[in-house]
């Protein structure tokens, strides 16, 4: 008899042990769906003109697409110039220190392309080279063809000014030239 006793104890022990597991599991599964979704979305226009308005004279809104995966924007400047809100990195270890502190940064690196300026980061930390590019190839997912061609264009253009803001995650071309700023935000698959 003690030993049916024993059983029948180890049995439903097991039984509860088990369906607390799997209470667990659906937590935790909830959990992940949860951050999931927190981790993916979408960004709004105005969110990111409400980022960009301390930083630049944005005018009309050329083009702007939003998903889960990606953020690219394309806004037509009244004025090419970028505002001392946004720090200014004059060399790379200064853009590099900005960096570490999570400061958004202007690389106003003479003769320098936004691709080049990206190029260096990578040569120097590539962990930071391509947590700072990335975001920029990334959301040519949210482009159209088109649009892809000019980003590329601006990206290889020495005159076109480049701004990383940590905090976003975001890849900030200007286009001088043109009087277009690109943004350009990914999540790097």
């Amino acid at each position: 008899m003690p030993e049916e006793k024993t059983s029948w104890s180890l049995t439903r022990a097991r039984r509860r042990l088990a369906s607390r597991g799997r209470a667990a599991t659906r937590a935790i599964g909830a959990g992940m769906v949860l951050l999931a979704i927190a981790g993916c979305s979408n960004q709004s226009e105005d969110d990111v003109r409400t980022r960009l308005n301390d930083w630049v004279s944005l005018g009309e809104t050329l083009y702007f697409h939003a998903d889960a995966r990606c953020s690219a924007a394309v806004f037509d400047l009244k004025s090419t110039r970028i505002s001392s809100a946004v720090s200014r990195a004059r060399t790379f270890q200064s853009g590099e220190n900005l960096l570490d502190r999570q400061e958004p940064v202007f690389f106003d690196i003479k003769g320098e392309s936004p691709h080049s300026v990206t190029e260096a980061l990578m040569s120097a930390s590539l962990h930071r080279g391509v947590g700072l590019i990335s975001p920029g190839i990334s959301a040519r997912k949210c482009m159209t063809e088109t649009l892809q061609s000019y980003y590329l264009q601006a990206l290889l253009d020495e005159n076109a000014d480049l701004v990383f803001d940590p905090e976003e995650k975001a890849m900030i071309v200007v286009d001088g030239e043109n009087r277009w700023l690109f943004y350009a935000r990914g999540d790097g698959k």
